[in-house]
């Protein structure tokens, strides 16, 4: 009888937080270029990217995919060079993003899910590399995501682009935007 009482005393109670599993619904893929010179301004759009984001308590992972070859910049010509020359999206037809560390302020409630302005880091596959990165990552009240990060397309050793005496810089701004997490049961 004193085993019994004394057993919660000895073996504490283990906590297991729930696991709560998103899926991303809608959105797109922001690209920002600014070119030399740094008037000109390369805005490309593609389709949503497709992936779920795993919260246990504070703690946030992920992983997203997006089709690269359905970035647009509305030029055509522009959209044939990025794909086909720089992208090479035959070969390398998707790009993933990783999110590895994500800590949030608070405990996620899928009724509140608004999630102010937190770092992240992770890593992004491109053009055949992976390499890390580290960005800001927010939820909406309507459970909107952006992950905003920036990359060197040198680091992913993708040329940089050039035409007609316009040069686009190494860095690049990417904002994967998600129009909605839904919970997956």
């Amino acid at each position: 009888m004193k085993m019994f009482l004394l057993g919660p005393l000895l073996f504490p109670a283990i906590a297991f937080a729930a696991v709560t599993r998103l899926s991303s619904q809608g959105g797109s893929v922001d690209t920002l270029a600014v070119g030399k010179p740094s008037f000109i301004k390369i805005r490309g759009k593609g389709e949503p990217a497709k992936g779920q984001l795993q919260i246990d308590g504070k703690k946030a992972t992920g992983t997203f995919e997006f089709n690269v070859a359905t970035l647009d910049t509305g030029i055509d010509l522009r959209n044939e060079h990025m794909r086909e020359k720089y992208l090479q999206v035959k070969e390398y037809p998707t790009a993933k993003l990783e999110i590895k560390n994500l800590e949030l302020k608070e405990e996620f409630s899928v009724a509140k899910a608004k999630v102010a302005d937190t770092p992240f880091e992770g890593e992004l596959t491109l053009h055949g590399v992976t390499k890390p990165v580290s960005g800001r990552f927010r939820v909406g009240e309507q459970r909107d995501v952006t992950a905003a990060f920036k990359i060197k397309l040198s680091d992913f050793q993708i040329d940089i682009p050039k035409y007609l005496g316009v040069t686009v810089a190494d860095e690049v701004t990417i904002d994967v935007k998600v129009a909605e997490l839904k919970e997956v049961k």
